[in-house]
């Protein structure tokens, strides 16, 4: 019987999913920022093309895990078919696995996407700080970024072991 590893994949899709609302909420609040400091007069060309570079970073993670995804629900499926007969070829053994692997290397790389994606956020945060100093005003770290969401992209997933699959899907 074929034993399949997909704690993995699981847990880093709940979790990136997680980060992307998180994002999202933190590319508004700077856009919201952006237009503070333009209605002010100060040049926010710099930090529009930091933000636009971090939006192209989740987005280019939410494709890796929509992929991630797709593939994941290819294993479940063939894994289904295969069991249904009563006995797991080689053969499907193997092609479920590279689904697998192929889904697992998709979350991967969306992980590794938001983790770029957070050094640029902190990066346009020093930004704002300085541009809204400049004008006169103080703004804190939490009122800039909201620092679950900041700390989230960059902390690894826990690792959760799951033998034998029953997806339910």
């Amino acid at each position: 019987m074929t034993a399949v590893w997909l704690d993995e994949t699981r847990v880093i899709r709940a979790y990136v999913s997680e980060v992307f609302e998180r994002a999202m909420h933190l590319e508004r609040r700077m856009e919201l920022v952006l237009e503070k400091l333009n209605s002010s007069g100060i040049d926010t060309s710099e930090i529009e093309a930091k933000l636009n570079e971090f939006s192209a970073k989740i987005d280019a993670a939410k494709e890796d895990m929509n992929s991630s995804l797709a593939l994941f629900r290819e294993a479940v499926s063939l894994r289904k078919q295969a069991q249904a007969d009563g006995n797991v070829s080689e053969a499907e053994h193997s092609q479920i696995a590279e689904k697998l692997n192929s889904s697992r290397s998709f979350a991967k790389d969306a992980h590794r996407l938001l983790r770029e994606a957070h050094a640029i956020l902190i990066d346009i945060a020093k930004s704002v700080k300085s541009a809204l100093r400049g004008m006169g005003q103080q703004v804190s770290d939490a009122e800039l970024l909201d620092a679950g969401a900041a700390t989230a992209i960059v902390q690894e997933p826990a690792q959760v072991e799951v033998m034998e699959v029953d997806s339910g899907e």
